[in-house]
């Protein structure tokens, strides 16, 4: 039997995705293949999953935009799609196509796998389905209060109202004001390299958080070591998301093969960059 996964999402040329699935399944010996479509449109969401499900596809991952939008089109939602609004990884059971999120288990495994401690200020940039799961987390490890920064306030009401977290909103433009905290965590997919981006944050002066510099930076982004995102800041420990789209791959397999694949996260970057 050949297994059929694949990626939906836009846009998708440099995911990591495909590699880190065809070494699972080499590892474990399945014989199965990994695609990636790219879908700018949400609106052709139902046909994609109609054409995937009649050739044979069962196991799909879904990345942005489309996270939230393809809960509208499954017949099954686990807890945790519940829990946060959002489904990463599909896979077709009998009666459709059941939704899971797997990324409250990727950012957890970050954490560990980096022994990265939640001590002091936390601002979360972005509030979208990645910084939900970053909330989850917070939330089960004790963190009684964040701060997210956001272009508009309204998915920071979401957010809200779905996490037992107090959460303080603060405009990107504000930033630059004497605001000091310790960790600044990026879950949008900006790129903080162009200029353009970076005028909303740092003034004329090159200045945010009034000068002060957290002490743990994390960007949930991963295609290099130090990101545009990470480039910006003096912090002592800066990690990038790879260690988190490892995991909640290895989930997404979980759920599709009943085995969680063991990995070396060295090796998958070593091969990745090969």
């Amino acid at each position: 039997m050949t297994h059929n996964l694949a990626l939906i999402g836009y846009p998708i040329d440099a995911s990591l995705a495909p590699h880190i699935y065809t070494q699972f399944l080499a590892k474990h010996a399945i014989n199965g293949g990994y695609n990636a479509f790219s879908l700018p449109d949400q609106v052709e969401l139902p046909v994609l999953l109609h054409f995937l499900e009649r050739f044979g596809f069962t196991g799909l991952n879904i990345s942005a935009p489309h996270k939230q939008a393809i809960i509208e089109h499954v017949q099954n939602v686990d807890d945790s799609v519940r829990k946060l609004g959002a489904a990463n990884t599909l896979k077709l059971e009998r009666d459709g196509w059941l939704a899971y999120n797997t990324e409250t288990y990727g950012f957890a495994q970050l954490l560990d796998t980096h022994n990265m401690a939640l001590d002091g200020e936390i601002i979360i940039m972005g509030a979208g389905s990645a910084a939900s799961a970053v909330l989850s987390v917070l939330q089960e490890r004790g963190i009684k209060h964040v701060s997210i920064a956001n272009r508009s306030e309204e998915h920071v009401k979401q957010l809200k109202e779905r996490s037992q977290i107090d959460i303080s909103y603060f405009k990107y433009q504000s930033l630059r004001e004497q605001l000091a905290f310790d960790i600044v965590i990026n879950c949008s997919s900006a790129d903080w390299a162009h200029p353009l981006w970076l005028s909303h944050f740092w003034g004329e002066d090159g200045t945010i958080f009034g000068g002060h510099s957290p002490h743990t930076a994390i960007d949930l982004q991963y295609h290099n070591d130090d990101s545009g995102f990470l480039a910006r800041w003096e912090s002592p420990r800066k990690v990038n998301g790879l260690a988190m789209l490892a995991a909640q791959a290895a989930k997404a397999f979980e759920i599709w093969f009943g085995v969680l694949p063991e990995y070396e996260l060295s090796e998958l970057i070593k091969e990745w960059k090969q």
